[in-house]
């Protein structure tokens, strides 16, 4: 019975996710960053946990910040955190910590993907190696959908390679179609960008059977038409497909960018010098598992890279190397192929290169979360005494009605219940005030530390100071009330 538990993948990834889970939860740091995504999930929950309208969070949209953040969030997470929200009330570190489970449940996901393909040892390792590499260890941190939206898309590797064994796509197409439309839906409706995946399968399944079959026909229009009909009902994604513009330059630079942040895949203490020479280092045989994968042809994963890739450098709303974390399992599962493909020669350097590959894979995890543990509580953040005294004030002189403008609007309406949006970039100083004007801002929070606002909002007021009035400040927020709109 040991003998066969040793063998078996699933052992390996359920054992794979708990390490990962205990690890996560004992290195996770109190407190949390000042990103204002995560406080807009939260609204969303705790309006699903209480009852109220999924879409009423007091965020003031505006058409000139869509790139920021949309009119709301996809479905899919903030009713998963809605669960905590019943259970514990706004409780930051419960949600974090749910974000964590997210993580580990990848990780298995991850163990049991790529067992088959690279055998049980080696999978572990590339979980591990994902699950604490720099770019996962930051998003743990926080409150993010990017664990979930990695659980969808490896749930559906799973469940499409199973049912292409089985036979299920040739005898059973409507049920694999089915099943595989809720998945990529899940997915795309966690992270818009979950659409890569549907789009890779409809290519892949062309691929590989060389014809248009009718499980592609119908997953095809499936997708197409559910997803226009979800992004009615959910429309605030919409606003992230408007942000895929033909700007070659733009394009070039995501390329840029995303090729810098792989290098956080590796050692997170060791210097940016370092962890890039490291990365290039590892190219080569990332590069010979490629060739060896795609001996019989791309599977479905690598039609997802290069989706997701080309999703990530036609978006001109944002860099952010959380965007990688889909990508970063494969590449380490590339480097794994590289090594065992060194298996056959039993020259001295390919044996050392192997055994070196394999150390590096566990080292380099472990050396994250040992740099993990000792990262003290985040105290730059919403919840500084500084911050505090703002919301406390917020709270006590305006009216639960109040509109406010801020750079960091979504968590402002989320600490204390008024509406808010941010402000937008005009070209003068009295146009700024008007935009204030028409959309009936009644407050103003300038933060004089720790955002880059300040540097073209401050010049504004001091032009148009005679319609602003100082309400309250401290060392690090002024709160301002225009003297236009209606007033409490």
């Amino acid at each position: 019975m040991l003998e066969r538990l040793v063998k078996d993948r699933g052992f390996y990834a359920l054992l794979t996710g708990l390490t990962l889970l205990v690890i996560f939860l004992a290195v996770q740091p109190p407190g949390i960053d000042w990103g204002d995504d995560w406080a807009m999930y939260i609204s969303h929950a705790r309006n699903l946990a209480s009852g109220h309208d999924y879409f009423d969070i007091g965020y003031l949209f505006h058409s000139s910040t869509a790139e920021i953040s949309p009119t709301s969030c996809p479905p899919v997470f903030p009713a998963y955190l809605s669960f905590v929200v019943r259970w514990k009330g706004f409780d930051l570190e419960a949600l974090k910590a749910a974000t964590v489970v997210t993580f580990a449940i990848a990780g298995a996901l991850v163990v049991f993907y790529f067992s088959p393909l690279i055998g049980n040892g080696w999978a572990v390792l590339v979980a591990l190696a994902f699950a604490a590499s720099r770019i996962a260890m930051d998003a743990s941190h926080t409150v993010t959908p990017h664990g979930l939206a990695i659980i969808w898309l490896f749930a559906f590797l799973l469940f499409e390679r199973h049912a292409r064994k089985k036979g299920w796509t040739e005898s059973r197409p409507w049920m694999v179609a089915a099943l595989l439309l809720g998945l990529a839906l899940f997915g795309a409706f966690t992270r818009v960008a979950g659409v890569a995946i549907a789009a890779a399968f409809v290519v892949h399944d062309a691929w590989v059977s060389r014809r248009i079959r009718k499980i592609n026909i119908a997953f095809a229009i499936g997708f197409a038409v559910l997803f226009v009909l979800l992004s009615k009902a959910f429309p605030g994604g919409a606003s992230y497909g408007k942000q895929l513009h033909i700007q070659p330059g733009v394009y070039a630079a995501n390329l840029g960018f995303y090729l810098r942040m792989m290098s956080y895949m590796f050692l997170s203490p060791l210097g940016l010098t370092i962890r890039t020479l490291l990365f290039l280092g590892s190219i080569p045989l990332a590069a010979w598992g490629v060739v060896r994968r795609l001996r019989n042809g791309p599977g479905l994963g690598e039609w997802f890279i290069l989706a997701h890739l080309g999703m990530l450098t036609m978006y001109t709303g944002g860099q952010n190397p959380a965007y990688l974390l889909p990508i970063v399992p494969f590449y380490f599962s590339y480097i794994a192929e590289g090594a065992i493909g060194l298996g056959s020669g039993r020259q001295a350097w390919t044996i050392a290169l192997r055994y070196a590959t394999c150390i590096a894979l566990l080292v380099a995890p472990l050396a994250n979360i040992a740099n993990a543990a000792k990262r003290a509580p985040i105290t730059d953040g919403p919840f500084r005494p500084g911050f505090q005294e703002l919301v406390e004030e917020i709270r006590r002189v305006t009216p639960p009605d109040a509109t406010i403008a801020s750079a960091k609007p979504r968590l402002l309406t989320l600490l204390t219940g008024r509406r808010a949006g941010f402000c937008v970039r005009t070209k003068s100083s009295a146009e700024f005030m008007d935009n204030l004007s028409v959309r009936g801002i009644q407050y103003l929070v300038l933060n004089r530390v720790g955002e880059d606002d300040r540097d073209w909002i401050l010049p504004h007021l001091t032009t148009e100071g005679d319609r602003l009035e100082t309400v309250w400040s401290n060392s690090e927020t002024v709160l301002y009330r225009t003297r236009f709109g209606p007033m409490p």
